[in-house]
């Protein structure tokens, strides 16, 4: 790679001297640049690859261990397509399992009269 430096004149109104450089480099130069600039780009769309097949295989996966549990069941093929059900275990939400506490007494309603 060279390098050569020139001087230049302003636009003739004493604006100064401005500095000009130009690179000369070789075919090699150029690409490995270009390899230095892509790789990134070449290694972050591999990564997105690679995640997207992990994903498939893991949800493959746990596709066919609901199958062999008994949870996975197809439905018929309609107009709509094939549909696929999984039976998940859910809980319910926090408000609806009240446990009172041990130490709270019970309270009593007295009507006299």
């Amino acid at each position: 790679m060279q390098t050569t430096h020139e001087t230049s004149e302003g636009n003739g109104q004493g604006a100064g001297k401005r500095m000009v450089v130009h690179l000369h480099m070789t075919r090699l130069v150029y690409v490995l640049l270009l390899l230095l600039l892509a790789m990134p780009w070449v290694a972050l769309v591999a990564a997105w690859i690679a995640k997207q097949v992990v994903h498939q295989v893991e949800v493959t996966d746990l596709m066919q261990q609901a199958a062999v549990s008994g949870r996975f069941a197809r439905g018929n093929p309609g107009p709509w397509g094939m549909l696929e059900s999984i039976r998940i275990a859910i809980e319910p939400p926090e408000e609806f399992t009240y446990i009172e506490p041990l130490y709270q007494t019970q309270t009593r309603w007295i009507f006299r009269g």
